[in-house]
Formats: C-alpha cells, sequence, structure tokens
C-alpha cells in the first residue's frame, strides 16, 4: 500500500520549534481536572505554577525536539 506524501511545507511546519504559547495552549485544553501523569499531577497545577516551571518546562522540550527523548 502507497502512503500518501504531505508537501514540504506541511513537513516543515511539522519540524519547526515548538512555541510557548503553544505549550500554554495544550495544558489549558487538558482541562483543571484531569491528570497528566499516573501520579494524579493535574495540568490546573501547571497553568497555576507557570511563572515558576516555564523555563524548566520549555528546556524539557527543547531537549525532546533535538533528541526524541524524555527522562
Amino acid at each position: 500500500m502507497a502512503f500518501s506524501r504531505i508537501s514540504g511545507e506541511d513537513a516543515n511546519w511539522l519540524e519547526r520549534k515548538i512555541k510557548e504559547e503553544e505549550v500554554i495552549l495544550a495544558i489549558k485544553a487538558c482541562g483543571c481536572e484531569r491528570a497528566l501523569t499516573l501520579e494524579g499531577f493535574q495540568a490546573e497545577v501547571i497553568e497555576k505554577c507557570w511563572h515558576f516551571i516555564k523555563d524548566d518546562l520549555l528546556k524539557v522540550i527543547d531537549k525532546f525536539e533535538d533528541g526524541g527523548k524524555i527522562n
């Protein structure tokens, strides 16, 4: 079976760096009552503490983009 190809423009868009605004929107889209991890860490905690954890979380995302893994 042959797979469809995406355009070069779409491929470039998928490979771009994730923006801070996209991270915030994704966290808000999770809903405040939903747990993001098995331990029950809720999106609300991330949202309310964003100014404290923003730099560290964005560093994790950058490392993921560069290496494809999150430790």
